[in-house]
Formats: C-alpha cells, structure tokens, sequence
C-alpha cells in the first residue's frame, strides 16, 4: 500500500488491483493530474486501506485473489454513508452477464481492460463530482 499525502483539498483515490503494472501505471497517471492515492493489492487488503481513511473514490479489479472486487463492493456498499462514493470496476471480461453483476454490486461504471488513462481520469474525475452534487 502507497499513502497518499493527504493534501487538503485534493482527492485521493484508492487504486485496488493485483497486478502491481496496472496499479504503478495509474497511480502515476492519477498523481500528474493533481490526485492522491493510496492502493491495495486485493479486496480484502483495501477493506484495511479504506478504513484506514475514506477515499474520495475507488479503481477496482474484478478477478483478485481472497476478496473479488464484487466482493470488496458489496462490503463497501453496506454502510449507508458509502453509497455515494464513486467506484469504477475494471475488467478483462466483456460478457453481459458479468457486467449486470458487476453493476448490481454496487460498481458505478464497468470498464474493459486495456483501460485509456484519460478516459479513466475523466470518467472518476465526474464521478467525484456527481458523488457531491447528490
């Protein structure tokens, strides 16, 4: 796990996924665009991150070892003051079926990997931005 230096005013997003590629590759993206982050390798290890201090928003594998991020979505969604806070669950797998699933945990947005940054940025940036309008 990488904390984020908690500066005030800025968004701080948890990054959750088993590759570490995937998780350095948006994490710097994310940082060069002003954004905060701290990570976990799977579901389970971001249940300890996010108690840790409550980002803003959530990057969450599917497929991980000891928590799935369905998983880790469903806990995060059974306390009523994280309903609003935005997760964007990416995936190698496009199927319909996965995507209700996916979706029905609690996923705001289904994105298929390989994942364009800027569209990342921008769909987590909106995110963040409906999240506090509501």
């Amino acid at each position: 796990m990488e904390p984020g230096p908690d500066a005030p005013g800025r968004d701080t997003i948890l990054i959750v996924d088993d590759d570490p590629g995937i998780v350095k590759m948006i994490g710097i993206y994310f940082k060069a665009a002003g954004l905060d982050i701290v990570t976990a390798e799977n579901g389970l290890e971001a249940t300890r991150v996010w108690k840790r201090g409550e980002p803003d928003a959530v990057i969450l594998d599917i497929a991980m070892p000891q928590m799935t991020g369905i998983e880790f979505c469903k806990w995060l969604r059974m306390e009523k003051r994280n309903l609003t806070v935005p997760v964007v669950a990416i995936t190698a797998f496009v199927d319909s079926e996965r995507r209700d699933k996916i979706l029905k945990s609690g996923a705001n947005v289904y994105l298929t990997k390989p994942i364009d940054m800027g569209q990342l940025l921008d769909i987590v940036k909106r995110e963040i931005r409906q999240s506090r309008e509501t």
